[in-house]
């Protein structure tokens, strides 16, 4: 109800993105021509949405082999080391964000 809509909206969790499109059908807004909507985190069933969501999406292999690298050590010596396991996301495209 504010004088100016939001643009785009950035959703945290999966289960929650699927709300927010449903939620904005409901209230009639086309997503991606009246709002945009990107989801933090992807869960396959989102895979079968439409249109396609746009999505940040944990890069399994990475956090896999920089979890070995942080555990692996500590099981072979006992010592833990202080350093911060960094995790990145990618940014996948989908039909969800306007290309204005």
């Amino acid at each position: 109800d504010s004088r100016k809509q939001p643009t785009g909206l950035v959703v945290l969790r999966p289960q929650h993105t699927l709300t927010a499109l449903t939620c904005l059908s409901h209230m009639g807004k086309r997503v991606p021509r009246d709002v945009s909507v990107i989801g933090i985190g992807h869960d396959s069933y989102l895979d079968h949405v439409r249109p396609r969501i746009a999505h940040f999406a944990l890069d399994c292999r990475a956090y896999v082999a920089r979890l070995c690298r942080l555990v692996i050590p500590w099981a072979m010596t006992g010592h833990w080391t202080v350093e911060e396991p960094e995790v990145q996301m990618r940014y996948v495209p989908g039909d969800t964000v306007c290309s204005r």
